[in-house]
């Protein structure tokens, strides 16, 4: 083997070790997103339809834990595809605005509404899971 072929072989190598690093990143993060969105739904259920003052407590813990470990692991993350933290900020932003939203309509309009506060808690996952569902499209 000459020297340049040993040279391309260790370049393709070292693109290949890089491509699997990108792809196991991304695949964490999507999972991260959608246990965010499963935290983020069931969270909203305790603080809008769980027993006072422990469903509130409970469900808040709950989401700031989930947004915690979420936000851990994606400033863990340096190689990451082309775009992808575009669309992560825009999940993040889109489900800031859609939590906002039910938490503030629930607890001022449908303190312990089942049916609100459940159908808030779907349109909470829908952020997460359309970025889980984009991001896998785009590996």
């Amino acid at each position: 083997m000459t020297t340049d072929s040993a040279s391309a072989r260790s370049a393709l190598d070292a693109a290949e070790r890089s491509s699997t690093l990108i792809v196991r990143r991304t695949r964490g993060l999507r999972w991260t997103m959608l246990a965010f969105s499963a935290a983020t739904a069931a969270g909203l259920l305790l603080v809008g339809v769980g027993p006072r003052p422990f469903g509130i407590i409970f469900g808040t813990v709950l989401i700031a834990g989930a947004g915690g470990a979420l936000g851990a692991t994606g400033a863990a993350s340096s190689a990451l595809p082309a775009g992808f933290r575009r669309r992560y900020a825009i999940t993040i932003a889109v489900w800031t605005a859609v939590y906002a939203a039910v938490l503030l309509v629930g607890l001022l309009a449908f303190p312990g509404s089942v049916a609100f506060w459940a159908l808030g808690a779907v349109a909470s996952v829908v952020p997460g899971l359309w970025f889980s569902l984009a991001e896998r499209a785009q590996s």
